[in-house]
């Protein structure tokens, strides 16, 4: 039969490491980065809307949004909410009245079917389905 010796140690017990949650940017911090990283510029926009592969749309009312074409980084940062599609139409086709006059639509609605039968107009879906 062995003997056992106990080991003695001498000095402070190390802590035990603890895990560290990831810290997010806030937004000045983002927008610094974004400006000497990305170097983008802040563009002037009214509103924001991203299309959602769930089919709805995200809108950024009054957002803040900064961009670089040649790196192709874009930011959008604001309030924001999420709509269905069909909520989204009605909103563009709200601020297309608003902003444009009845002769201003007549004259496009003309424009519109002058270009039904000119060619690189888009097909009818149905003769799209069949031309393939």
């Amino acid at each position: 039969m062995g003997i056992r010796v106990k080991k003695i140690t001498k000095g402070k017990r190390q802590p035990v490491r603890k895990a560290t949650k990831p810290t997010y940017p806030d937004a000045k911090t983002m927008d610094h980065i974004m400006q000497s990283r990305f170097k983008c510029r802040q563009v002037p926009v009214t509103e924001v809307s991203l299309m959602m592969k769930d089919n709805s749309v995200k809108m950024f009312s009054q957002p803040m949004f900064m961009g670089n074409g040649g790196s192709n980084v874009w930011y959008v940062s604001g309030p924001s909410e999420k709509k269905s599609f069909g909520d989204y139409l009605q909103h563009v086709a709200a601020s297309i009245q608003q902003h444009l006059s009845p002769e201003d639509l007549k004259r496009f609605a003309e424009q519109q079917s002058k270009m039904e039968g000119a060619p690189g107009a888009m097909p009818d879906i149905e003769s799209f389905e069949k031309a393939e």
